[in-house]
């Protein structure tokens, strides 16, 4: 039965890694033949129907790599230096953030760089699309874990839906399905946090917005 499981979960992902990649073509082709059009109103909507097409086919791809552990390269990485680093970078594309600066002593996970930026990113992603600026991101400790936050101000999710945020190709709003969107940015982080021996859990702060919570063991600093 294991077997037959791990070949499945093979199966899966060799179908979704090479199905982005024969779409590729197309898309392109598809661009090109629509920078022809003379129709202004046509040439405009093709070209948002292809953007929203390339869209989903990059989540396909982020989400092949970004669970699969096998490619991962572990390293210590001081969390708070590198977000700081890695806010610093969303600030300057004009996003409201506010980042706090991170706790005095090192917060040192083992990580691979990669993979933690994908899941930065899709928390900050997440929340600029399906919530509301300001975006508020913590970094803190708790209890030999290090948790770090990014809180939006939108209309959050309701509690008994959390689970539902979580899968794969989940859509809570059925308005983002002509958004582009196929619900993996929220599984896509779970994914990456358990690959790290953490995990994702989403809140609802007291006035609102829901904030997700990336949980990572960290090693404490020497006494």
């Amino acid at each position: 039965m294991l077997d037959a499981l791990n070949e499945s979960d093979k199966v899966r992902r060799t179908l979704l890694a090479g199905l982005p990649h024969d779409l590729k073509g197309p898309l392109s082709r598809m661009r090109l033949r629509t920078e022809m059009i003379d129709d202004p109103t046509l040439r405009d909507g093709l070209r948002k129907d292809a953007e929203d097409m390339q869209h989903i086919v990059d989540q396909f791809i982020g989400f092949v790599r970004g669970t699969d552990r096998a490619t991962y390269h572990f390293t210590p990485i001081d969390l708070g230096d590198w977000l700081r680093e890695r806010v610093h970078a969303w600030l300057g594309t004009g996003c409201q953030i506010d980042y706090p600066a991170p706790p005095a002593d090192e917060i040192v996970v083992n990580a691979d760089a990669v993979a933690l930026a994908r899941l930065v990113d899709n928390l900050i992603q997440n929340a600029l699309q399906h919530g509301a600026p300001p975006l508020e991101i913590t970094l803190e400790t708790r209890n030999g874990e290090a948790r770090l936050g990014v809180r939006d101000h939108g209309p959050g999710i309701s509690p008994d839906r959390y689970e539902d945020a979580l899968r794969p190709f989940s859509r809570l709003d059925p308005a983002r399905s002509r958004t582009g969107n196929v619900g993996l940015g929220l599984a896509l982080v779970d994914a990456i946090a358990r690959a790290h021996g953490g995990r994702l859990d989403l809140e609802t702060p007291p006035d609102g917005g829901l904030r997700a919570v990336a949980i990572l063991p960290y090693r404490p600093p020497a006494p």
